[in-house]
């Protein structure tokens, strides 16, 4: 399954912040959607699951325009885990992670077994089976975190867009998660992620794709991008880079806009 976005601009109050934007997304690969903050990301995934702003362009699976899928269909094929953690439901953090079987429930009697397997893997996925049955309001930031995470997973859907998924995160559930969207995609899943860890980006993504004011500034190998002149330009820093056995190690170490510099 393909997801495909085509000259895609998207306005809020008078001001472009995703302009003429395209990428695509194949079923197997794990994608980097990184940039300065306001750069048009979170916009751009809202949008793509329906839930942004008036757009023009084009969203597309397989050649079918996101417009012509009903919510259901669109929803079975799209998971999303959003930015906001803020979480005010008083409901035992298991029965969170089920509200990602809506798609596939049907009236309100008991969840099928298939559901209940669903999120069953969800929450061993996350090492979140311990606390399922504790309220999801009593959990801690991380904590909470990963339960919303369990819910993305637990759609099992083909495609999974997720931003900013391991903020809140310690470091030790930081490369967890990224561990959790790496097996996802080998699976076959398509995962388009959020991020602002450099290092991070350039170790687990496939392909990274940088943006700035809305637009595409540098796509392709983590190395390619994730270059000097991309990273001044966009992010007005320098780096210090290090390729290791384990992968490359990239640590943002100075601002590069500062006078006498």
């Amino acid at each position: 399954m393909k997801l495909e976005v085509t000259n895609v601009s998207i306005q809020v109050r008078h001001h472009k912040i995703v302009d003429d934007l395209s990428m695509t997304l194949d079923q197997g690969e794990l994608i980097g959607l990184i940039g300065p903050n306001g750069a048009g990301k979170s916009t751009l995934l809202r949008s793509i699951i329906g839930a942004g702003h008036r757009s023009t362009g084009g969203f597309a699976i397989d050649g079918v325009p996101l417009s012509e899928l009903s919510a259901l269909q669109r929803a079975r094929r799209l998971a999303y885990l959003p930015q906001e953690r803020h979480v005010e439901w008083q409901l035992p953090a298991r029965a969170v992670v089920m509200l990602g079987r809506f798609p596939y429930r049907h009236g309100f009697g008991p969840p099928a077994p298939e559901c209940e397997a669903a999120v069953d893997r969800a929450l061993a996925a996350v090492e979140a089976t311990s606390f399922a049955q504790r309220s999801v309001t009593s959990l801690s930031g991380g904590e909470r975190a990963r339960i919303l995470l369990a819910r993305a997973l637990a759609v099992e859907a083909p495609l999974l867009m997720a931003d900013e998924p391991i903020a809140e995160l310690d470091p030790y559930h930081q490369i967890h998660v990224m561990e959790i969207l790496r097996d996802k995609a080998n699976e076959g899943s398509g995962v388009l992620a959020v991020l602002h860890d450099l290092t991070l980006a350039a170790r687990f993504m496939d392909r990274l794709i940088l943006i700035d004011r809305g637009q595409v500034v540098a796509e392709g190998r983590p190395d390619q991008v994730l270059s000097d002149a991309n990273l001044q330009n966009v992010y007005k820093i320098s780096t210090l880079q290090e390729f290791t056995s384990s992968g490359p190690l990239v640590l943002p170490w100075q601002r590069t806009d500062r006078e006498g510099q």
